[in-house]
């Protein structure tokens, strides 16, 4: 593929005709994002069968991966706000796949590309989202909080409201979790997406459970107000199971969070990341020093085993 040059070029067009050819590749997943494709393009490749329309569509697919890296990394330097539509859909692409191995750089020239708030809305909200998805990518999720207090105040979009409802959630911010689930499942709701409105409303509702006190609609409620769909709402209880220590939910905990997190991560990363318990004990220490006694999840659920 030769890349178009010129003013008259549109990149999401590119990335329209690369993503349409993948339904011509019957092992390509409709849920892989062009990273993903490459991967498996090239194992399918591994297997020594010769197929030149899977390999030109390696060559394809790998033109316009480079490409897109080189637009953001452009961009960050240029920061010009009518770019926006694709460094947003090519970094999301890229936060969204498994396979993506370079998200921290290109978190870092993500955040370099525009000034958010000059953003037109429906740009910035598009732009904090997909930073948090960036933030989310690379394990110090802690670290995007102030983005995700911005999207707070700009979101709109129930794509949006889903990724901030999860990023708060990794966060253990509980309330404003359930707060923007249910906000997203009211958009889905009233766009007539039901299915999607019930999904979100299930986690919603499932944080909202957590929190001592909380008021939760009935099942005649749920039924009523999600139809068909109820079901799925319904099943709440059961998406997070695991208990949560009660401080998680006061505002002394949520105050000194992001600093405690920092601290503890330092430490995680420098014993190698071995496993979730050595995190655990490193949070335990850091929220300690700041006069939280934290419980971690293993001691509030002795019968679950953590891998």
């Amino acid at each position: 593929m030769s890349l178009p040059q010129g003013e008259m070029f549109d990149p999401l067009d590119l990335r329209k005709k690369v993503l349409a050819k993948r339904s011509e590749f019957s092992f390509l997943p409709s849920y892989l994002g062009p990273f993903g494709m490459m991967k498996a393009l090239q194992r399918e490749m591994n297997k020594g069968a010769v197929n030149p329309k899977v390999n030109f569509y390696a060559v394809e697919l790998s033109e316009y991966i480079s490409f897109g890296k080189s637009f953001v990394i452009e961009q960050s330097q240029a920061h010009r706000n009518e770019e926006a539509p694709f460094v947003i859909a090519f970094a999301r692409d890229a936060f969204s796949d498994s396979e993506f191995e370079e998200s921290e750089a290109l978190l870092e020239h993500l955040l370099l590309c525009f000034n958010d708030e000059e953003l037109i809305p429906a740009s910035r909200e598009a732009y904090l989202s997909t930073i948090l998805l960036g933030y989310m990518r690379i394990g110090r999720y802690f670290k995007g909080l102030r983005y995700a207090y911005a999207l707070e105040e700009a979101a709109s979009g129930g794509d949006c409201y889903e990724i901030l409802g999860r990023y708060l959630s990794m966060n253990l911010s509980f309330p404003k979790a359930a707060d923007a689930y249910l906000k997203g499942a009211e958009v889905f709701l009233k766009a007539g997406n039901r299915a999607k409105a019930a999904r979100l409303a299930c986690s919603g509702y499932a944080h909202l459970a957590q929190i001592p006190g909380s008021s939760l609609p009935t099942e005649e409620e749920i039924k009523k107000k999600y139809g068909e769909e109820a079901p799925i709402v319904l099943a709440y209880p059961k998406r997070l199971a695991i208990k949560h220590d009660p401080v998680e939910f006061t505002p002394e905990f949520q105050r000194v969070y992001a600093q405690a997190m920092e601290e503890a991560y330092d430490e995680f990363e420098k014993r190698g990341k071995a496993h979730a318990f050595v995190l655990w004990e490193t949070m335990e220490k850091a929220f300690a020093k700041r006069g939280i006694a934290w419980k971690n999840p293993q001691k509030m659920n002795p019968n679950v085993k953590f891998d």
